[in-house]
């Protein structure tokens, strides 16, 4: 029986070590991650405040909102979606205390192909390219009587996007994101769960 025991740990102390190195690696395929996150800047509001010397002048605004789906069709490739959202508006008062109100939103709905390119037990590299549709509008309303409500929508409604991004999992299923680039925003981060 003791002829047993040594041979037994041996390769009970080999598995052990062994595991490590099976464990699961950040993408892999046949995995699924969902990302949620919150960019800057909105560049809208940016431009908004060229109106911030108007009376009662108030910006609003949200966004760039971030919601991705991924699913690993590879070790490399990701295929899934990506929608973006984002808003903002402006009111003010003219000299003669007459109301404007400038309202902007936009949302993007992308196709997305992710290409990783370095993926360990933790982290995870990526290159993402996106298009789809998008619509944008945009809203004039004053009640100035020398001057008129308009609204405009985007008249080529595509949606684009191309961005580098790392994940980092600080456990099996929950992690941070990151991504800078083109897509609604420069900069976007925010949590992601794999399944």
């Amino acid at each position: 029986m003791k002829k047993y025991i040594i041979p037994s740990a041996v390769l009970f102390a080999f598995a052990l070590t062994q595991k490590s190195s099976l464990k699961a690696q950040a993408f892999e395929t046949g995995s699924n991650i969902i990302s949620a996150g919150y960019g800057a800047p909105n560049l809208n509001k940016t431009l908004f405040k060229v109106y911030e010397d108007e009376n009662d002048y108030a910006l609003k605004g949200y966004g760039p909102i971030h919601l991705k789906y991924e699913h690993a069709v590879s070790d490399r490739i990701g295929l899934g979606l990506s929608i973006n959202h984002v808003a903002s508006s402006i009111s003010y008062k003219d000299f003669y205390n007459y109301d404007y109100k400038l309202k902007f939103s936009s949302t993007k709905f992308n196709a997305r192909v992710n290409i990783h390119f370095f993926s360990s037990e933790t982290f995870d590299a990526f290159w993402g390219v996106g298009v789809g549709y998008g619509t944008s509008t945009s809203k004039w309303t004053t009640n100035d009587p020398d001057d008129s409500n308009v609204s405009f929508s985007n008249p080529i409604p595509i949606g684009l996007e191309s961005t580098l991004g790392a994940r980092y999992f600080f456990s099996e299923n929950i992690g941070l994101y990151a991504e800078i680039g083109f897509a609604k925003s420069i900069v976007q981060g925010g949590l992601s769960f794999k399944f």
